[in-house]
């Protein structure tokens, strides 16, 4: 029990501690932000903080975005890896019914119809990182930590066909859907 309540501190205090860098930001005029939010209503599973910019971020791999909505996701133990099996459980996020992928689907239907946002980017920070011997590692960008997702459709090698299938299924994806972005993320609280 006190393994799971430092991990939610522990993630409140991430997102609090985000929330202000990306306010900092906002105040110093930096990086064209124009709006940052906290637990945002309209981008359910990726709402913990939202930011976003007067012009579009261009990011690598001919990326680009006009607003970024964080999911933010703490484990006490570090030893964990993210798979493609855990990213279409429920219970990786500690919830009954909908995955974390099934949650971006609903998170990126609603954003793009507001008039406000038209390049969404969807960020997944974890304290674990991505298992390096399961699928996902071979979608995963290595520079930016992007999903590749247009391996996914190219009829790659079998395994990729598989995943995309399951994918689709799991969260009606296509091959224009994600923009999304895994990062390890590690914080430390400083004694004393």
């Amino acid at each position: 029990m006190a393994d799971a309540v430092g991990a939610m501190q522990y993630g409140w205090d991430y997102q609090s501690l985000l929330f202000w860098h990306k306010g900092c930001d906002l105040l110093c005029g930096l990086d064209n932000i124009v709006r940052v939010g906290y637990e945002v209503n309209f981008a359910p599973g990726f709402d913990d903080v939202v930011v976003f910019y007067d012009t579009p971020v261009f990011l690598p791999e001919e990326k680009k975005c006009d607003a970024e909505f964080f999911q933010l996701k703490n484990h006490m133990k570090m030893k964990g890896k993210i798979t493609a099996e855990k990213l279409m459980d429920p219970h990786f996020i500690n919830a009954r019914s909908r995955s974390i992928l099934q949650k971006l689907k609903q998170a990126r239907d609603n954003v793009l119809n507001r008039p406000d946002v038209t390049s969404p980017l969807f960020r997944f920070h974890t304290s674990w990182i991505v298992d390096p011997d399961g699928i996902l590692a071979n979608l995963q960008s290595g520079n930016t930590g992007f999903l590749k997702t247009s391996a996914l459709f190219k009829g790659g090698p079998r395994s990729l066909s598989d995943l995309a299938s399951k994918l689709r299924i799991i969260s009606s994806i296509d091959s224009g859907f994600l923009n999304f972005r895994i990062r390890k993320r590690r914080f430390q609280r400083s004694e004393g």
